[in-house]
C-alpha cells in the first residue's frame, strides 16, 4: 500500500516537473476548494505529520490564476524531512484540521518531490 502511495507520489512529482513551467502562483483571493480557505489563509500555516510540526506553506501555486493544484512547503531542519525548501506538494496531499495543514508525506517520498524555482 506504502508502495503504491509512493509510486503515485512520483508519478505526480514527474507531472510537475515537466510542467513547472506552466505552474504560476495564485492571488491571495484564490479559493482552495478542497481546504475550503483561500490562498491568503493557507500561506504561512504549519504542516505536521503524526502530530507533529514539519514545515510550512510557502505558497500556493496552480495552472491558471483560479486553478490551485499544489503547494509549495518549506520543510524544518529539525524534522526528519530535512531543511528542504521549496518542495511542490498536491493539494490532495493535504487535509485541514484545527488551523493546521496535516499530510501523511514520508520523509523518502519528500525527497523525491520536485522544488519550485520561481
Amino acid at each position: 500500500m506504502r508502495l503504491a502511495a509512493s509510486a503515485a507520489v512520483l508519478l505526480a512529482a514527474t507531472g510537475l516537473a515537466m510542467a513547472q513551467d506552466k505552474l504560476i502562483e495564485l492571488e491571495d483571493t484564490v479559493m482552495v476548494a478542497p481546504l475550503g480557505m483561500s490562498v491568503g489563509q493557507i500561506e504561512d500555516l504549519d504542516v505536521y505529520v503524526d502530530g507533529r510540526k514539519v514545515g510550512e506553506v510557502e505558497e500556493v501555486i496552480g495552472t491558471d490564476p483560479a486553478n490551485p493544484t499544489a503547494l509549495v512547503i518549506d520543510f524544518d531542519g529539525d524534522s526528519a524531512f530535512g531543511d528542504r525548501d521549496d518542495m511542490i506538494v498536491q493539494i490532495a496531499r493535504f487535509v485541514a484540521s484545527g488551523g493546521r495543514l496535516v499530510t501523511d508525506l514520508s520523509p523518502t517520498e519528500v525527497a523525491s518531490l520536485d522544488v519550485w524555482k520561481d
